[in-house]
This record gives C-alpha cells, structure tokens and sequence, in this order.
C-alpha cells in the first residue's frame, strides 16, 4: 500500500493488514489523501524523532492536511528492524512531538 524511502535511505512500507489497524483506530485516515500524506511523512518529513526507548518507534512528522489546523500534524509511527527497513505502525494527527522524543533529524529550513 504505501512504499517509500526515508530521507536517511530506509525503506518504510505500510501492507494493506496494517493501514487497516491505523484506520480502525483513526478514522480521519480513511478520507482519500491520507495515504498520500503518510507517504508525504515518511519521505519528506519535518523532522523524524525517536523515544530512545526500548520497542519504542521512531515517529516522522509533517503538517496536517486541510481542513486541519494549522498547528495539526500528521505522525507516522515506525518500527525499524535490525537490517534498518522500517515498518509503519501507527498514525495520528497531533498537535505536538511528546518530550520523550528525541529529534533525530530536522529538514534543512524548518
């Protein structure tokens, strides 16, 4: 379903079973662009953070979408395994990073 690469160079792929878990949970994603837009997150994110925490995934970031506020973003939750491909878990529309992340990379200008 969604195949892209990070601006680090890892591949992240979303398979159908897992963007069914995400809209499931978050319905906004079933509206038509919304896979664009995780898509969008993953290779061209506004920054990628990570919880330096134990089974804990790295998140990209990128503005939310019209009609959502300004202060909205799109958050992509993924897993990445020992050979560094990432695996999207999650998504969310946030207004924040938590303070646990740690910001791993930032795009030039933001």
């Amino acid at each position: 379903m969604i195949d892209a690469v990070d601006p680090l160079g890892r591949r992240v792929t979303c398979d159908d079973k897992a963007w069914e878990h995400i809209c499931k949970g978050h319905p906004e994603f079933l509206d038509p662009g919304m896979p664009d837009e995780v898509a969008k997150a993953i290779h061209e994110p506004g920054f990628i953070t990570d919880a330096k925490q134990p089974d804990k995934a790295q998140a990209y970031y990128i503005p939310a979408p019209f009609p959502y506020r300004a202060t909205e973003m799109v958050k992509v939750a993924v897993r990445l395994s020992k050979k560094m491909r990432g695996f999207v878990m999650s998504a969310y529309i946030v207004t924040a990073a938590p303070p646990e992340e740690v910001v791993l990379w930032r795009r030039e200008g933001k």
